[in-house]
């Protein structure tokens, strides 16, 4: 049988009750290793930057306004970590809104510890994952390609000027060497614009960029 394979996680929230829960309960997972508990929502920013979880497991009350611009502070420092938000909030529109920033995962709070470790898998594989208990559906967090332009208005869910430029360069076949090449980033760097930009727009492929490409009429020699 195959070793599970090793992802470092960190838990963040402010109740730590909680905390010590979800502690002990994902650190008996195979493959997860715990890094750290925060206490204080403020030190989480830095503690991502500086050490660098492939998970992070948020408790937060409510995703608007301050849930939100702390997902997308996250995510500016670390744009490929994978997070599970275990919240209170039903809003779909601000669920939405934390999918479309790029969470992988969104739990009500007072889940049962199968329901957990089961968004924990989803989200560690790679997959999405949200809670049956929502009227809303994973089908409804990905918006079809065509209707994607008016989403681009909204700053909140606002892709950044680099992340449009790697997308209309990708339109335009080149590699993300190439890309590198022209831009002046590095190729990790091209990666980790295209990656996030695709997780906000809900892409999955090169094809559905080019298809997302050719709806806003950029063509080839762009």
């Amino acid at each position: 049988m195959p070793a599970p394979f090793q992802q470092r996680i960190a838990l963040f929230g402010d109740q730590p009750i909680m905390l010590a829960g979800l502690n002990a309960l994902v650190g008996a997972v195979p493959g997860a290793t715990i890094i750290g508990v925060p206490l204080a929502m403020f030190d989480a920013v830095e503690f991502i930057r500086s050490q660098s979880p492939e998970v992070a497991i948020i408790c937060i009350g409510t995703l608007r306004p301050a849930g939100l611009a702390f997902v997308r502070r996250i995510l500016g420092v670390s744009p490929l970590i994978l997070i599970l938000l275990v919240c209170d909030d039903r809003d779909a529109r601000s669920i939405k809104a934390a999918f479309q920033l790029g969470i992988a995962g969104y739990l009500l709070n007072g889940a049962s510890n199968d329901r957990l470790l089961q968004a924990l898998r989803a989200v560690r594989g790679g997959g999405l994952y949200l809670d049956g208990g929502l009227a809303l559906s994973v089908r409804e967090l990905r918006r079809p390609i065509g209707s994607m332009e008016s989403r681009l208005d909204n700053p909140d869910d606002e892709l950044s000027e680099r992340e449009i430029q790697v997308l209309r360069l990708v339109v335009s076949s080149n590699s993300n060497k190439s890309i590198a090449d022209q831009t002046g980033l590095s190729v990790r760097s091209v990666e980790t614009y295209r990656f996030r930009a695709c997780r906000k727009l809900g892409l999955s492929s090169r094809g559905d960029i080019m298809r997302y490409g050719s709806d806003r009429g950029w063509t080839l020699f762009d």
